[in-house]
Order: C-alpha cells, then sequence, then structure tokens
C-alpha cells in the first residue's frame, strides 16, 4: 500500500485579500452599509451599486464603467453568497459566463431594495 495523504481545506473567504485596516470613520459607514444590506437582503432582492475605482473584483467588462448595479437574493440559490464584515461575495453570471464577485463596503455607493434607497 502506498502513503496517505490527507488534504486539510484551509478556511478562506473571497473577502480575505480586502485591507482590513479601515479608519474609524470608514470602518463605520461600512458597518452602517453591512446592516441595512443585512436588514434589506432577508425578504427581498437587493440592487448594490458600487464604484469599479476600488478594490471590487469584477469581470473585466465592467471594470470601463464608473458605477455598477449588481443584484443579490437569497432566491437565487447560489451556493457561495454571502458576507461579512470586509463586503459581499457571490457567483454570479454574467451573459453565459460565471464570475466570483466581490464587493467591499467601501465600494458601496447605494444600496436599494423594497422601495427604500441607503446611501451613506
Amino acid at each position: 500500500m502506498g502513503d496517505v495523504i490527507q488534504f486539510v481545506r484551509a478556511e478562506t473567504k473571497p473577502t480575505d485579500y480586502l485591507k482590513k485596516d479601515r479608519s474609524d470613520v470608514v470602518e463605520r459607514r461600512c458597518a452602517e452599509m453591512k446592516r441595512h444590506f443585512e436588514e434589506m437582503i432577508e425578504t427581498n432582492m437587493v440592487y448594490v451599486g458600487l464604484t469599479t475605482r476600488g478594490s471590487a473584483k469584477l469581470p473585466d467588462h465592467l471594470l470601463d464603467e464608473k458605477k455598477v448595479i449588481l443584484s443579490f437574493s437569497h432566491k437565487f440559490f447560489i451556493e457561495d453568497f454571502g458576507w461579512d464584515d470586509l463586503g459581499i461575495y457571490a457567483s454570479l453570471t454574467f451573459g453565459s459566463a460565471v464570475f466570483q464577485v466581490v464587493v467591499p463596503w467601501e465600494d458601496v455607493l447605494s444600496i436599494q431594495a423594497g422601495g427604500k434607497l441607503v446611501t451613506v
């Protein structure tokens, strides 16, 4: 018999590459955006407006735009959809291609759902 090789899965998140040393002002703004997103996503499709000039991970064809609006919903049943203190992440479909986007809270310009618009 040969050697047994064990694989250990690293517990990483798509947002691990983002800066974690934010100023207090930026930290409060990000926490506020996250709070609004969490409230809205429970029952709605949420439209997140973001700048492409930050550190968001987006498909190349969107990087030429100044602003982009992405849709997130639990109803999409996206396996890797989630968020944490650093941002939102999910594999979204663009045309026929799937791309894992990462949206840092710092890059979020607006959040809209159910007739409510939040800009912080």
